[in-house]
């Protein structure tokens, strides 16, 4: 008894590749989500500041941090307003009334126009950055 093969056509031949790339691409990006989250330790910026005064000293002082505050936005939730800003150049975050932005910094007032931040007693504002003002366009008619 003789086997007889028969040819496979080219139709099939694609239609196995195809099967075959879509079961490996599903494998490839199941593996990849279901895998466990890498975790990595937060960086932590270290400034160094000259100061007359020594170190001690200045642990133990109550007195305000020094913050630049850079308010990108504001917005009205249903449960109250909130600010989107940055802290001395970090990464912009958002904020309530309330939170405590460094060491006697907090936030008192968030309105339209920026918030009022309360630093050691005096209050000072903080308007929101504007983008610059758009070009005009020439008006888009049919001559």
């Amino acid at each position: 008894m003789a086997l007889a093969l028969k040819p496979v056509a080219l139709p099939s031949i694609v239609q196995l590749a195809g099967v075959l790339g879509a079961l490996l691409g599903a494998a490839f990006w199941a593996s990849r989500l279901l895998a466990p989250a890498e975790q990595t330790a937060p960086v932590v910026a270290v400034v160094a500041q000259a100061t007359a005064a020594p170190a001690a000293a200045q642990w133990f002082a109550n007195r305000p941090a020094q913050v630049e505050v850079t308010v990108s936005g504001v917005l009205d939730t249903g449960r109250g307003p909130v600010a989107i800003l940055s802290v001395n150049g970090g990464v912009p975050r958002a904020v309530r009334v309330g939170e405590v932005l460094a060491r006697g910094v907090s936030v008192v007032a968030i309105d339209g126009q920026g918030l009022t931040l309360q630093q050691g007693g005096v209050r000072s504002q903080v308007g929101i950055a504007r983008l610059p003002a758009a070009l005009e366009l020439a008006p888009l008619v049919r001559p």
